[in-house]
């Protein structure tokens, strides 16, 4: 409210002085007091004939004009400068008392109107929010923003993009292009599946995925594994682009095919599939370097873990002895699980995200959410269980054949008190304290 106050009575006062400056001109300077008032109205209308035309020009009228004022007040004084020294060099001049104290209020002037723009573009942007501030009869309901996707979706416009971003991103010439939605139940984000036909006569099958504005994010996520780690379970990525300003990824999914699952081979069974094949790769250290800059694993989250909560809510009901011990040891668990390898996990796989290539293997087409934890982060409690993907892991990866059953057991149970906190079920996260403790004791007694 009070910014926006402020802006009005800053529009105002720079009305006003505007308003002034142009009255006074009248009369001592008649000439430039025309010139401004015809750059005014030229700009305007040039502004809004060449807003018809241009799409860019348009979405920044509607999102506060951007640097367009202080365009216009530049240009503005440079043609009053530009008339004020051809009128006093070859045309009739004024007093140069006069032509200098025109030249300053030009310079003002100009810059207080590109303020007034300024200051109304943002008071237009905030209308939702202050008319019910001011108006008692307005409600507040914020307008939602939409998706670009309702501008790229019809079906000539989105095959021309795709043409546009095929000549631009990757070494195809498309002759022909066919194209046809592809649902990944994920939010903001939109599929094509595109049969082309190259000038050579050659039929391809290319995958179209745009990022909606607002998961810019996951596009550069994504684009990170898929540069930076070789041989990963992935068609081939053949370039990026961008549809409107959303980022956009193309794949060459040529001789793929969507993973059906059946009665033999269910779903889970694909996906732990999946996810067994992706734990067996070594992520390059280009690679973890750059995504523990940008992220904190299981280690760094667990040092910055905070259980004073869990001792009020249990204070005076039960033992605290088993709480106060692993507090004091959180730190050390910490740089346990800190000294383990990494893994590649995959929290949020989909129908319609796995697919088999030409040879029968698994294949994940959207990377948006991946990470990189500790081996053993999300994996069962049970030991039992834990030395049987533990054996497999040290098959298809014999990097990891020092890794003992206690120290993936240790990140399972951590990860799981992690995920207990975060969900709110304190009860079960205070139940798992003893198990960790037992087999932290087991980790220190493997190293003596």
């Amino acid at each position: 409210s009070s910014k926006g106050y402020l802006r009005f009575s800053q529009a105002f006062a720079g009305i006003c002085f505007v308003a002034v400056c142009l009255f006074g001109m009248l009369f001592f300077y008649f000439k430039l007091a025309l010139i401004i008032v015809a750059y005014f109205f030229s700009f305007s209308l040039l502004t809004i004939v060449s807003s018809r035309v241009s799409r860019s020009l348009r979405r920044l009228l509607s999102d506060g004009l951007g640097s367009l004022p202080k365009f216009m007040g530049g240009l503005g004084f440079l043609i009053a400068f530009t008339f004020i020294v051809i009128d006093y060099l070859y045309l009739a001049p004024v007093g140069i008392l006069v032509a200098v104290i025109s030249l300053i209020l030009s310079r003002q002037l100009f810059g207080k109107s590109s303020g007034v723009l300024k200051d109304v573009a943002e008071l237009f942007l905030q209308r939702d929010v202050l008319r019910p501030l001011y108006f008692h009869s307005q409600v507040f309901s914020p307008a939602k923003k939409h998706s670009g996707f309702s501008e790229i979706v019809e079906r000539k416009a989105r095959e021309k993009w795709m043409l546009n971003i095929l000549t631009a991103a990757t070494d195809l010439q498309a002759e022909r292009l066919a194209s046809r939605w592809l649902s990944l139940g994920t939010p903001d984000l939109l599929c094509f599946l595109a049969d082309i036909v190259t000038k050579d006569g050659a039929s391809r099958q290319i995958l179209f995925k745009v990022f909606d504005s607002k998961r810019r994010s996951q596009a550069i996520h994504e684009a990170t594994l898929l540069s930076q780690q070789q041989g990963f379970g992935s068609p081939p990525l053949l370039g990026v682009g961008s549809v409107e300003g959303m980022n956009c990824h193309v794949f060459n999914v040529t001789h793929f095919k969507i993973a059906i699952p059946d009665v033999k081979k269910p779903w889970q069974v694909m996906v732990d599939d999946f996810r067994a094949r992706m734990f067996a790769l070594t992520p390059t250290p280009s690679l973890v370097s750059s995504c523990l800059r940008s992220q904190a694993h299981l280690a760094r989250r667990l040092k910055a873990m905070n259980t004073d909560h869990l001792f009020h809510l249990y204070e005076g009901q039960c033992d605290l002895a088993a709480l106060s011990e692993f507090t004091s040891c959180l730190p050390i668990i910490a740089d346990y699980i800190d000294a383990q390898p990494l893994a590649f996990y995959f929290p949020d796989i989909r129908p319609n995200m796995l697919w088999f290539d030409a040879e029968e293997n698994l294949c994940l087409i959207h990377f948006g959410r991946w990470e990189l934890e500790p081996v053993g982060f999300r994996w069962p409690q049970e030991e039992s269980e834990i030395e049987t993907l533990l054996a497999l892991l040290k098959q298809r990866r014999p990097a990891l054949g020092k890794i003992d059953v206690h120290y993936a057991r240790l990140v399972a149970l951590c990860s799981n008190y992690e995920d207990q906190i975060r969900r709110g079920r304190y009860d079960k996260a205070f139940g798992g304290v003893p198990a960790i403790l037992a087999e932290f004791s087991k980790c220190k007694a493997g190293q003596v």
